[in-house]
């Protein structure tokens, strides 16, 4: 019989704590309508009760068990605006202050600590926003001079706008055009456009050449330079205060003579070429000298042979002088 009295006064102490929940419950909605959500029997919680404070930028959660408020609800703070510092000051402030447990107590001991808060924070900030005003003040007026004073820059054409010109203008021959870029390693290099894919580079592999358009420094026609991303020169649109456009450059474009010295400069020799042709060099001095030398022999050896005959005609007139005795 005691056991029946027991069970049947817990149920009615439990019917009298879900009464009192959803009665507090219902008086939130009432009171933050959109602000305060609530979700019913999740995990050992009979309800999860959330409201914002919109005029904080504050969120507090409320994990209510089925002994409330009996029990006491577990508090949570969300604030991310706010340091950890103050969350967890807050919170020290709402577990030691609220006596009752209720959630609207809670909710409003928040509310009075966050306004205290937030004015103690605005009132030691006013002196400092005071003197600097004046400071603001002077230094918008100064941007504003130098702004009436530098005339606003006209708008370039990309990088992206010359390549697609090239692509699909019929009056543009692509081979014609060569692109300088950044690379990574290497530094500047220059290409002919017909080199590269033009393509999404999320869309190409490894074994064509594709670059990011940032890295393009400039474009040439043949050897004259029509887009320059560094001296803000387009030569292709007339973009950027340029009057010349590609049309331009091609009607006037004169090939620039080739000189031997430019040959030789653009072609140098290499370094083993440029030593053997000095052994050569060499070899046929010394052959030379050799040929001197032998040059020296033979006329002395004609002069020998000149001597051989003087003394032979000697001898013969000896000869005959005999004879005639």
């Amino acid at each position: 019989m005691d056991a029946m009295e027991d069970f049947e006064q817990a149920s009615a102490a439990r019917e009298s704590d879900a009464g009192a929940r959803e009665t507090e419950v219902r008086q939130l909605k009432e009171r933050f309508g959109e602000d305060c959500r609530v979700i019913e029997k999740i995990g050992d919680f009979a309800c999860v009760v959330q409201v914002a404070l919109k005029q904080f930028d504050v969120t507090i959660k409320f994990q209510v068990s089925d002994g409330y408020p009996k029990e006491p609800v577990e508090v949570i703070i969300i604030d991310r605006n706010s340091s950890q510092t103050t969350v967890s000051d807050l919170h020290r402030f709402l577990s030691e202050s609220n006596q009752t447990g209720l959630m609207s107590d809670y909710l409003a001991m928040a509310e009075q600590w966050l306004t205290e808060y937030y004015r103690q924070s605005a009132t030691s900030e006013l002196i400092p926003a005071t003197k600097s005003k004046g400071q603001n003040r002077r230094r918008n007026r100064s941007a504003d001079i130098e702004k009436e004073e530098s005339p606003k820059k006209e708008s370039m054409k990309t990088a992206e706008d010359v390549i697609s010109r090239i692509l699909w203008d019929s009056n543009l021959e692509s081979e014609n055009f060569s692109v300088g870029y950044l690379d990574r390693f290497l530094g500047l290099m220059e290409k002919n456009f017909s080199q590269f894919s033009w393509e999404d580079l999320a869309s190409v592999d490894y074994t064509v050449l594709a670059i990011p358009k940032h890295r393009i420094q400039y474009f040439k026609y043949r050897k004259v330079i029509v887009w320059d991303k560094r001296k803000r020169l387009d030569n292709v649109f007339g973009s950027a205060g340029c009057k010349v456009t590609i049309a331009d450059v091609i009607e006037n474009y004169v090939e620039p003579e080739v000189t031997s010295s430019d040959e030789t400069e653009k072609c140098p020799q290499p370094e083993h070429v440029k030593n053997d042709r000095d052994i050569k060099a060499k070899d046929n001095g010394d052959d030379s000298n050799d040929d001197g030398d032998d040059d020296d022999v033979d006329d002395a050896a004609a002069a020998a042979a000149d001597d051989d005959d003087d003394d032979d005609a000697d001898d013969a007139g000896d000869d005959e002088i005999v004879v005639f005795q």
